[in-house]
This record gives C-alpha cells, structure tokens and sequence, in this order.
C-alpha cells in the first residue's frame, strides 16, 4: 500500500499527466482555428462565385439591351428608306374600295405547292409588311403568309402605318442561303420582285396590286 500511494502522489506523474491535459487543450484549440479558417475560406470562395455570377448575368443582360436597341434601330432605318425609296416612284391612288375577284390577286394552290417545295428543309425567319387601307393587298399578303408558313417559315404579319404608293412586291437584299432560296423561288413562280434595302430579319413588301395588271 506504502509503494502504491507513493506512485500516486509522485509529482512527477501529475506533472505529465499536466502537461498532456494543455497538449489535448492545445491542439482542440488549433483545430477550432483551422476549421475556423476553412469555413471562413469557404464562404469567401462562394462569395466570390456568386459575385462573378451576378456581374456576368447583368453583363448579359446589358448586351441584350444593346442589342435590342440596335435591332430597333436597323428597322427604323429601313423603315425610312423604304419610304423614300416608294416617294421616289410616281404617286398612285391606292385601291379603297373592295376588289373583285377578277382583280384580286391569289396564291394559287400550284404555286402555294411550289413555294412549300422550293423551301422544304430552309429555316428563315421574315416579316410580310402590307400596305395599309387595301383590302386586295392585305388578302394576297395573307395568302403568301400562308403559304410561307406552310414552307416552315417563321413569318411575322403586320400592316405598315403609313400610306405609300408601291406597287408589286419588293423583298429586301440578303447574302443568307436561305434568303436567297426564297428570293429565287418567288421569281420561278412568276412575282416580279422589287431590291428593297438589306435588313435582318428579311422582309417581303405587298404593295398595291400594278395598275397593269386590273
């Protein structure tokens, strides 16, 4: 029992066990520190991805309204010279009253079938613009839509806001494979078709059935 207590009271024995109670505190300490420090690297890291993400998706956002800016430009621009280019010819009144049948012009469906054929496989996108207050022309325009979108084509419809003397069809210039198919198919079956300035998307311009032609 003598030799038992005298082991248990050796200062040098409680001197080490101690120094192994400030190890373990010690290293608890450091490893709070180091996981500490991971997460703090962590969500800084996070931070930095989701700020990189924010100011790439406002960059995008900024090239898109620049874009859509200079797109509406474009149209606006030939939009005037498709004003100036119909005053340039000699002022014809336009047709008010409704047209015969006679005079009407159709999308027969030999060249509806044509059309579709001639463009099967293209993909395009254009616009069919119809001169305002005319009934015949805004029938046949709505005819070639037709038969545009039965071709797959993606064509958007509407009616121009001023009044203009043109006559025909006009089609404005293209270097696209696509638009020029169309342009090429319009011509085989039969429609003369006016050079209108270049724009993009392509458009296609109903005018006013040519006198000629009543």
């Amino acid at each position: 029992m003598g030799l038992v207590a005298t082991a248990i009271l050796n200062p040098s024995s409680l001197f080490n066990a101690y120094n192994l109670a400030l190890l373990g505190l010690l290293i608890g300490i450091i490893l709070t520190l180091v996981s500490t420090l991971v997460i703090v690297h962590l969500s800084d890291v996070k931070q930095k991805q989701a700020n990189k993400a924010i100011a790439e998706a406002n960059e995008r956002s900024d090239r898109a309204k620049t874009e859509a800016t200079a797109a509406n430009e474009r149209v606006a621009m030939m939009l005037q010279q498709l004003r100036k280019a119909v005053e340039m010819k000699s002022p014809k009144p336009p047709s008010q009253a409704a047209a015969s049948d006679d005079d009407q012009r159709h999308v027969s469906s030999e060249v509806h079938d044509k059309i579709v054929s001639a463009m099967k496989g293209y993909a395009l996108t254009l616009t069919v613009l119809t001169v305002n207050n005319d009934k015949e022309a805004a029938q046949f325009g709505t005819e070639l839509t037709k038969a545009l979108r039965d071709a797959g084509l993606t064509v958007n419809a509407s009616t121009s806001l001023f009044a203009t003397p043109f006559d025909g069809l006009g089609m404005s210039t293209t270097s696209s494979d696509a638009g020029m198919r169309l342009y090429t198919a319009l011509h085989a079956v039969g429609y003369e078709l006016q050079d209108l300035p270049k724009r993009d998307p392509i458009m296609i311009y109903v005018g006013h059935k040519p006198h000629a032609q009543h």
